[in-house]
């Protein structure tokens, strides 16, 4: 008889979707010359749709994520006072976001993005709070995240949307880098010293932006007129 590939019941001959899930039914395998119908040999595969499989990987690592957080509060709280079990509880709670967010957004690149961004903002503001303050997370964590985003967004909304070409997005994947360490050297700066002055950022400045003009030379003027596949032969 034939079987439910997801549930494994058996059904009726002429039944073709399963009464109890709804999956479609897989019939046996007739040999030719014989019959009796017979099973396919070998061991049976049953595979979940990745709905039901995403659901049970996300049940598994809460519950991972759950009985460490649970267990440290409990010895913290022994004291009579939650202390030093908020550094623990803050980075398993990030990490059931993010693991949360991997599973229901990967195909969803920007969704993905902007949510890692929320989740590490609040990682970081979350630990620079049980330190005392949020003087580090607003002078340097904050606004690095926030120059971060403002690139790596737009990016990948526009190679999820667009046909950008191999060269013009390296040059703009480049450009963002740039800017970035510039943006992030003069951050640093700032916090130590109170003077948004780039140093190190400009040897990235000076390395990159060479490449970044050249592909975008390449992407807008070269292959305009040479086939640049035929001519490196790929």
């Amino acid at each position: 008889m034939p079987y439910c590939p997801d549930c494994a019941v058996e059904v009726d001959d002429s039944v073709e979707v399963c009464p109890l899930c709804g999956a479609a039914v897989q019939q046996e395998l007739v040999l030719p010359g014989r019959g009796v119908p017979r099973l396919m040999d070998g061991p049976v595969r049953i595979v979940l749709p990745w709905q039901k499989l995403r659901g049970r990987i996300f049940a598994v690592l809460t519950c991972v994520l759950i009985m460490p957080l649970v267990i440290v509060w409990l010895i913290d709280m022994l004291d009579g006072n939650a202390t030093w079990s908020r550094y623990v509880m803050i980075p398993l709670a990030c990490a059931w976001l993010t693991s949360a967010l991997w599973l229901y957004k990967i195909r969803r690149p920007v969704q993905l993005l902007l949510g890692q961004l929320v989740v590490t903002s609040g990682l970081l503001l979350g630990l620079d709070s049980c330190y005392g303050g949020v003087n580090w997370f607003v002078t340097l964590a904050g606004p690095a995240i926030v120059a971060w985003s403002l690139w790596t967004v737009p990016m990948a909304w526009l190679l999820v949307k667009r046909k950008v070409g191999w060269a013009n997005g390296t040059a703009w994947c480049l450009l963002g880098i740039t800017l970035f360490c510039v943006a992030l050297d003069m951050l640093i700066s700032q916090y130590r010293s109170s003077a948004p002055v780039p140093t190190w950022s400009l040897i990235v400045l000076i390395g990159l932006l060479p490449v970044t003009v050249f592909l975008l030379y390449v992407h807008h003027r070269v292959r305009k007129h040479v086939n640049l596949a035929k001519w490196f032969h790929v």
